[in-house]
């Protein structure tokens, strides 16, 4: 209760003409602030009218939806990313199918076949990774980093000028 309060005095502050406290039921007191509002000026128009207790879970309902979809967004690119791995390491056993073939039919076992892949799925990926975070980084301390901070911020909703 103490920080309702606290919200409450802040919010009051702020904007001290859109925020009162109720001593009746919401249900009865939106329509009289309503009607008190409208004898005054017919043509402003009132939004969001509530109590102070909705207003919390209306910020955190747009902060999960926004969660959500940048979860789902991550979701996608993970599949999607395993599924190009898979592409790709299904393109590069196909080509060297013949030469398996040889090795398997000279007395190679499986077990090395596999390394084989593997070692070479490993190296493209390690290589990846060592061009890539270097390159984050470096953009993640340029201009371009906030080009892409400002992008994500209009995406996401938010009017912060960067």
């Amino acid at each position: 209760m103490k920080s309702c309060s606290r919200l409450y005095r802040l919010l009051l502050r702020l904007y001290p003409a859109h925020v009162r406290r109720r001593c009746a039921h919401p249900r009865f007191v939106i329509p009289l602030m309503r009607q008190a509002v409208w004898s005054v000026d017919g043509d402003l128009a009132i939004t969001q009218a509530g109590t102070m207790s909705s207003f919390p879970s209306r910020s955190a309902s747009d902060e999960r939806y926004r969660s959500q979809l940048m979860g789902a967004f991550a979701l996608l690119a993970t599949v999607l990313a395993a599924v190009g791995v898979f592409g790709v390491t299904a393109r590069a056993v196909a080509q060297r199918s013949r030469e398996m073939g040889i090795r398997l039919g000279l007395g190679a076992q499986e077990n090395e076949l596999i390394g084989t892949v593997l070692r070479g799925n490993l190296t493209t990926g390690l290589v990846g990774i060592g061009v890539g975070l270097p390159r984050n980084h470096l953009i993640g301390r340029s201009g371009s980093g906030a080009k892409c901070r400002r992008f994500l911020a209009a995406f996401s909703g938010m009017t912060r000028d960067a």
